[in-house]
């Protein structure tokens, strides 16, 4: 059995903070000119079963099941190769391509330093630049998607249909805190993770 689990973030803050005082009036203005920012992390696994191993992961899993969806979400379909082709775990990619000015942005993606690669982050999806990143997981990696605009409901719509060999899960970012939510579907016995939908 494979897994696909997407969980989201809309709107996600990505480390932005309010330093506004205690004026209600400088709050309401700064949440109103607050970027929204959106956040996929996709992962998947796949359960040990005839010929399969247990495996964890989203490159663990069929690229049918993810890769041609999120491609036509991001407007990749008709690229070949694409920057999906070339995710590798810990690879940083922008969309669209960046020309010499900027790629000191995605240099100090990869920086050791979260609020440097925060600032980075920010400043691209500020730009109207679509980020990737293949997290590393225990058997490949993992994909966190960073945008400007909306995509849940776009990779939903995109996804192939429904089989028998494969269930696909939405939830959001926040309510997988802890390794237990994470990997709810090894974890049967327990609750599932608030808000958590089949798709």
């Amino acid at each position: 059995m494979y897994v696909l689990k997407i969980f989201h973030e809309e709107p996600a803050a990505l480390g932005a903070s309010f330093d506004g005082g205690e004026s209600a009036e400088a709050f309401l203005s700064a949440l109103g000119a607050a970027p929204r920012y959106v956040r996929l992390y996709l992962t998947g696994s796949v359960a040990p079963n005839e010929g399969h191993a247990d495996a964890t992961g989203l490159s663990a899993l069929p690229e049918e099941a993810w890769k041609p969806a999120l491609a036509k979400t991001l407007g990749l379909e008709h690229q070949t190769p694409s920057a999906l082709d070339r995710l590798a775990p810990g690879a940083w990619h922008v969309l669209p391509g960046l020309d010499r000015l900027d790629r000191s942005l995605t240099g100090a993606l990869s920086s050791d330093d979260a609020p440097t690669r925060l600032t980075a982050l920010r400043a691209l999806l500020d730009a109207g630049c679509t980020v990737l990143h293949a997290e590393p997981a225990p058997d490949g990696f993992d994909l966190h998607v960073f945008a400007p605009h909306p995509l849940l409901d776009r990779f939903v719509a995109a996804l192939p249909p429904a089989r028998g060999d494969l269930r696909r899960f939405a939830a959001p970012y926040r309510s997988l805190r802890s390794e237990a939510k994470f990997y709810f579907e090894r974890w049967g016995a327990l609750p599932p993770p608030p808000g958590l939908v089949e798709v």
